[in-house]
């Protein structure tokens, strides 16, 4: 089917969506509490990108990250879990053993996405196949909670799982513009939504979103070449922010002796939008995330410069917000 058959259905669903937006979230039933407006917010975000991701799956038969159908079941389950938990509020064990069998599930259905190879900087590392499983579930599972904790402002997750698209498409060099034209018109509605206060992701979202970015990265580190080809410190970089806030955030909960598995309010967007307020903490956000993202496109062959850099500015900004709080 053609982009112009394509582009009427996919405007045509997505008004649909917004005026079915009230009885979908009576049907659903989950809500979460906005920081903004201490408003009940329906956790919406999921089944909307659930619905345009099998869409692009029929129509396109998306074929950039070796697709088979495998993905969209476990996505589909992942989309489950993630409601479940929205909805019931499940605890962080059964989370995390939810999320290692789904992962598990997936690898086995579909070997194709298995890291088999640790390279660091210069050093290169093949792995056996136990490894190579525990890696990978280790690193599917790490993204998905890391975005997890990073989702604590509006649009943040969906602005970032943009960015690194675009990037995807640069460094597979793909240049379909029709295509992705359509595949980012349901990630602006789901923005837009977002950022108004009308929706949130919810942990269904999230999970979905993980999960796509992360087969997006096992690609890339597999398969795409370029100067970081093979390199593992490709999803460190582009990944930063949220990986080092989950890092650091995990740190202090040991120094503290506190439980890994429970929320709190320490992540830098936490301590950044109690100083500075919403805006001003999504616009210092995605100039970050934005200044990353340019700068692996462009210069990914000085990593390890990269990351003295990143690190330098990200601890500069939680020294002084830690200071001044």
């Amino acid at each position: 089917m053609s982009f112009q058959h394509i582009l009427p259905l996919y405007l045509t669903l997505i008004l649909i969506l917004y005026g079915s937006m009230f009885y979908i979230s009576n049907v659903l039933n989950v809500y979460g509490k906005s920081k903004l407006s201490n408003k009940e917010v329906p956790l919406l975000g999921g089944i909307i990108i659930l619905i345009f991701y099998h869409l692009s799956i029929y129509f396109f038969g998306i074929d950039l990250i070796n697709y088979d159908i495998s993905i969209n079941f476990i996505i589909t389950l992942f989309f489950i879990l993630g409601y479940l938990d929205d909805k019931y509020n499940l605890s962080a064990s059964v989370r995390l053993i939810s999320q290692f069998i789904l992962c598990l599930l997936f690898l086995y259905m579909n070997n194709f996405f298995l890291i088999s190879n640790l390279n660091l900087f210069s050093i290169s590392i093949e792995i056996n196949l136990f490894l190579s499983y525990l890696l990978t579930i280790i690193s599917l599972m790490v993204l998905l909670n890391c975005l997890n904790y990073f989702d604590g402002l509006n649009g943040l997750v969906i602005f970032f799982a943009a960015l690194f698209v675009l990037l995807f498409f640069y460094f597979i060099q793909f240049a379909n513009i029709l295509f992705i034209i359509t595949i980012f018109l349901p990630i602006l509605f789901v923005f837009y939504l977002n950022i108004t206060d009308k929706i949130f992701l919810g942990d269904s979202g999230v999970y979905i979103i993980s999960f796509i970015l992360s087969l997006m990265l096992i690609f890339m580190h597999n398969h795409v070449d370029s100067e970081l080809k093979g390199k593992s410190i490709m999803p460190i970089l582009i990944f930063f922010i949220p990986f080092l806030d989950f890092l650091r955030v995990s740190i202090s909960r040991l120094i503290n002796k506190k439980s890994l598995l429970l929320k709190d309010s320490n992540h830098l967007h936490d301590l950044l939008f109690r100083k500075l307020g919403n805006k001003a903490t999504f616009l210092y956000l995605i100039v970050f995330q934005t200044f990353i993202i340019i700068n692996v496109a462009l210069f990914n062959r000085y990593s390890f410069q990269l990351i003295i850099i990143f690190l330098l500015i990200y601890f500069t900004t939680f020294y002084i917000l830690k200071k001044k709080i």
